[in-house]
């Protein structure tokens, strides 16, 4: 028996995992039953039942791994009890190391409560500082803060640079400075790094939603101590898109791009970006190079979701965005994609409870309040909406993305128009850049019937901004002036951004249709014309997708 197991374990040491999977289930089968007090004999089945465990986790079968390593352990407590010292290096395995092994699996299953009780049956004088940081990630994940907390602490003090476990603490409400101090009870030299004390306050100040000034933190870090670094520089980027500088976090993350095309850090919201502004084909391509990457990791398909949104077909997009949530159920883009491509398709209710979750694990995330009160509003539930604008407001600060979004809501009652229109000009006034302040209140003007003042105020923007819908509302308000050339001139430079824009092509219909004298200018002539226009947009997006939904279907929605 000794020479058969002793043949099992080269197959084992030499890594040829497919033929073990077929070995040790062969020697297993092969061994009769172990009694009690054979206790040689229940070592040789646990050792190859954690082989055999070992090749099944090689071949993806999670369910069945965790199983036999399930039996191994229960082997190998029975030696503990019988104290039983193996003289052989095949029994030397430890408990510890098949808790692991069977942490592994049910991470894998995605089964988080059965894996935080794996390690913490684990004695802690006898964790690692491997095991101690992911039972910590698995207490952060679950929600227990205080006993994550104290793993990542024990972490730094064994491993003062393991970076991650200080982002725990910082994510957790730590400040900058004690986990600085924690970490130089191990590595008394740490201030004497600049470039790690000053990383560490800008990633304290991104925790605590200071995100301008960990922007200016990060971007000094960057040009003076860490160029080019690519983690840096999505850091970056991340906190540039959650400030609401848009433009400034697309050119960083094209920056990233070239620098390391194989990166996929941040890929998913430089994919959104190029989505919300039109670039298809950057998207597609994006989109293309990224799945080449990897098929693992969920910033791949985010990225083809967002490629067949701005190609319309969004039963396909829906798709895409719902594979990646399943890869991460907490992972934010994820979730904001899908939220949006559920509420573009009438299906609020189930947005709302993509952008709850969002608002759930990263309360301060603006596009998910935002995305949430946008689809209170579509549902009439403004009093819902009105409480989550002022929350944002109150835990953001007044800024013109907080006042924007107390106007949305404001804006939807008539007595409150008036107050609306202020807090938009004052959003615009504190930063003229900012696109949808403009339009919201463009919009305003639009409904008033005041297209003058619409036009006047987004001739004035459209110098500084580039936005294909401010584009084309001011082909709206110029149709509505009859000043029908120039805003066909503004539907084609919208489309020229933004190519297939269906708000666009119906402009053109309609002021095609009234300059031939064929539709009236009333308000039903130009109502019924929309509506005949986007039912066939429909029609064809349908047409696209119905290969999509029996796919569909069998996706479990969050």
């Amino acid at each position: 028996m000794t020479l058969l197991l002793e043949q099992v374990k080269r197959v084992n040491d030499a890594g040829l995992l497919s033929n073990l999977r077929i070995t040790a289930g062969l020697v297993l089968s092969s061994l009769p039953p172990c009694k009690s007090n054979d206790l040689q004999g229940m070592a040789n089945h646990c050792i190859l039942l954690v082989y055999y465990a070992d090749s099944l986790f090689e071949s993806l079968e999670f369910r069945r791994a965790e199983k036999y390593y399930q039996t191994a352990l229960q082997y190998k407590k029975n030696l503990m009890k019988k104290k039983y010292k193996s003289t052989s290096a095949m029994g030397n395995m430890s408990d510890v190391d098949i808790r692991y092994k069977i942490y592994l699996c049910q991470m894998k299953l995605k089964d988080y409560k059965s894996a935080q009780k794996t390690l913490d049956d684990i004695p802690p004088k006898q964790r690692s500082p491997q095991i101690t940081m992911c039972l910590a990630k698995l207490y952060h994940k679950l929600g227990i803060e205080r006993p994550a907390i104290a793993c990542y602490k024990d972490v730094l003090r064994s491993c003062p640079l393991a970076l991650e476990a200080a982002m725990g603490l910082l994510q957790l409400g730590q400040n900058a400075t004690e986990v600085t101090s924690l970490m130089s009870v191990s590595m008394p030299s740490v201030g004497t790094f600049e470039w790690l004390l000053n990383w560490l306050k800008a990633y304290a100040l991104k925790a605590t939603s200071k995100f301008t000034k960990a922007a200016q933190q990060l971007k000094t870090l960057e040009s003076q101590h860490l160029r080019d670094n690519v983690d840096v520089l999505c850091l970056l980027a991340e906190c540039q898109w959650q400030s609401g500088d848009l433009n400034n976090a697309k050119t960083v993350y094209n920056r990233v791009r070239s620098l390391d095309e194989k990166c996929l850090q941040g890929m998913d919201l430089y994919a959104s970006l190029l989505a919300q502004n039109g670039e298809k084909q950057n998207v597609e391509s994006l989109a293309e190079e990224l799945i080449g990457v990897s098929e693992d990791r969920p910033e791949p398909w985010i990225a083809m979701a967002h490629s067949s949104s701005v190609a319309n077909k969004k039963t396909r997009a829906i798709y895409f965005a719902q594979k990646a949530h399943n890869m991460d159920n907490q992972n934010i883009q994820a979730l904001l994609t899908k939220g949006s491509l559920l509420s573009s398709v009438k299906r609020k209710n189930e947005a709302i409870d993509h952008y709850r979750e969002v608002t759930r694990l990263s309360p301060n995330n603006y596009e998910g309040n935002k995305g949430l009160i946008e689809c209170y509003l579509a549902s009439n539930r403004h009093k819902e909406a009105l409480v989550i604008a002022k929350n944002a407001h109150k835990c953001l600060g007044t800024n013109p993305r907080t006042l924007l979004l107390l106007a949305m809501v404001l804006s939807k009652e008539s007595q409150t128009q008036e107050k609306a229109k202020q807090m938009l000009e004052k959003a615009i006034a504190q930063d003229p850049m900012f696109a949808d302040a403009v339009y919201d209140l463009a919009e305003m003007l639009t409904k008033e019937q005041n297209h003058e003042g619409a036009v006047e105020l987004l001739r004035k923007h459209l110098t500084h901004i580039k936005s294909a819908n401010l584009h084309i509302l001011l082909g709206d308000n110029l149709a509505s002036l009859n000043e029908y050339q120039e805003a066909l001139d503004q539907y084609s430079i919208g489309i020229s951004m933004c190519p297939g824009h269906s708000r666009a092509i119906a402009g053109i219909h309609r002021v095609e249709s009234l300059t031939a004298g064929t539709v009236r200018d009333s308000p039903d002539d130009l109502a019924a014309l929309d509506e005949r226009n986007m039912i066939a947009e429909s029609s064809e997006e349908n047409s696209d997708d119905d290969d999509w939904e029996v796919m569909n279907r069998r996706e479990v929605w969050f």
